[in-house]
């Protein structure tokens, strides 16, 4: 077997479903890429104070973290992290360890940004989640806001879209300006 034979093989592998098998999986940054930290704040009403909620992963060697109100937590896309309802007046699940029972849960209902493009300015982003209700066995959030934020705490916002606008304009002049130089310059032949 020769080497140019397993090519076809590698190709398959690399780019199987059209979409890179690297770009698939969360632990490899691909060139050209950075990784940007990603968090979660959760909240809920007075309503619901009757449960303490606790973030853990369905697999790998982290455990739970108790969510408090308004406070960053991590979580996991990788590892499927769920938020699960433990009534106040239960035995809280066991520090350290994952959590495995029939208290109501329900995977974090946003997608963990691993990576993203160099060229962008993002560093970190915090998803904010309101914990809207728990049912029988599972939870219902809504997604309140994203904040992006660069690589010194400044929070990106729909102001950034105005500078790339200007800079844009002010390229679109600088080329229209030195195009119709160049044609006024030219000279008509004899």
């Amino acid at each position: 077997m020769t080497r140019l034979s397993l090519l076809p093989l590698v190709a398959v592998l690399l780019f199987g479903s059209g979409r890179p098998v690297l770009a698939r999986s969360p632990d490899v940054i691909l060139p050209g890429h950075k990784s940007v930290e990603h968090r979660i704040v959760l909240d809920w009403g007075s309503d619901l104070d009757r449960y303490r909620f606790f973030v853990s992963p369905n697999a790998g060697f982290h455990g739970n973290a108790l969510a408090e109100r308004g406070v960053q937590m991590r979580f996991s896309s990788k590892y499927g992290s769920r938020i699960w309802a433990v009534p106040a007046n239960e035995e809280p699940p066991v520090a350290g360890k994952r959590i495995e029972g029939s208290w109501p849960n329900a995977r974090v209902p946003v997608g963990e940004w691993s990576s993203v493009p160099i060229g962008t300015p993002v560093a970190k982003v915090i998803t904010h989640l309101r914990i809207v209700a728990v049912d029988d066995q599972t939870l219902r959030f809504e997604t309140v806001s994203e904040q992006r934020f660069d690589s010194r705490g400044r929070e990106i916002g729909s102001g950034s879209w105005f500078v790339l606008i200007v800079i844009a304009v002010v390229g679109a002049t600088a080329v229209i300006w030195m195009t119709k130089r160049e044609h006024g310059h030219e000279v008509e032949p004899c």
